[in-house]
């Protein structure tokens, strides 16, 4: 990841809806509350580092429905892992 954990997670909670010009959602907030929580969010990278993947590898990215996904992507293998919402 190019930009910290924390950076990254306050720019996704500051999306807005209609963030991609169109008719997206804002990401919800129990997925914030989930990615604030660093246990959850290291062992979501551990799981990518666990297959071969590293850190800089790793982008996390916002979906139009209001949820996000880690993805990464090295030599022909992709890797996506999609966060819902959750207590």
């Amino acid at each position: 990841m190019k930009e910290s954990i924390i950076e990254i997670v306050k720019r996704l909670e500051s999306l807005k809806g209609g963030w991609d010009g169109y008719k997206s959602k804002p990401i919800q907030k129990s997925i914030i509350k989930k990615l604030k929580n660093i246990s959850f969010t290291v062992s979501i990278i551990d799981k990518f580092k666990a297959v071969g993947f590293q850190e800089k590898d790793i982008i996390l990215i916002p979906l139009s429905d209001g949820r996000v996904q880690f993805e990464a992507e090295k030599d022909g293998v992709y890797l996506e892992v999609e966060i819902s919402r959750g207590a």
